[in-house]
């Protein structure tokens, strides 16, 4: 049998954070990052990158694109938890997890899913579980 090699990563990850903690931004156009001189964009909404607001752009011409943006220069110590929550989750199903970074992972989901008859529907199932946990959105691949 093949290995199943899991690509989960949290969507928008930094400005879900920020939504979580605070409801009445979901939907609108979010940056974080920094202002003024050398602020840069870590990421942003999909309502902001509908403006063509993109990660790594200077923060002065994000909000040249995007004129009713939601700048937050963000809680990175807040977000870390988050993250510690989201790897926690994961570790539940395998212990088999490689993070690529604060907000993603490729875990070995072979054992998991070896029996599974509809292992769609189970990973559909694993998304909204992470979900009511943690208020996290994940893109699995």
């Amino acid at each position: 049998m093949s290995k199943i090699i899991l690509h989960i990563d949290l969507n928008a990850f930094f400005v879900r954070c920020e939504e979580i903690e605070n409801p009445s931004l979901e939907g609108k156009p979010v940056i974080i990052g920094r202002n003024g001189r050398g602020g840069i964009v870590s990421t942003c909404s999909y309502a902001a990158r509908e403006y063509g607001v993109k990660s790594g752009m200077p923060t002065y011409q994000a909000l040249l694109k995007c004129k009713d943006a939601i700048l937050i220069e963000g809680d990175y110590h807040y977000y870390e938890r988050k993250s510690h929550e989201f790897f926690a989750f994961i570790k539940k199903y395998t212990t088999y997890v490689e993070p690529a970074s604060v907000d993603e992972c490729f875990a070995d989901f072979t054992e998991v899913l070896k029996d599974e008859k509809q292992p769609l529907v189970f990973l559909r199932n694993m998304q909204k579980e992470l979900y009511k946990e943690t208020k996290l959105m994940c893109s699995i691949g």
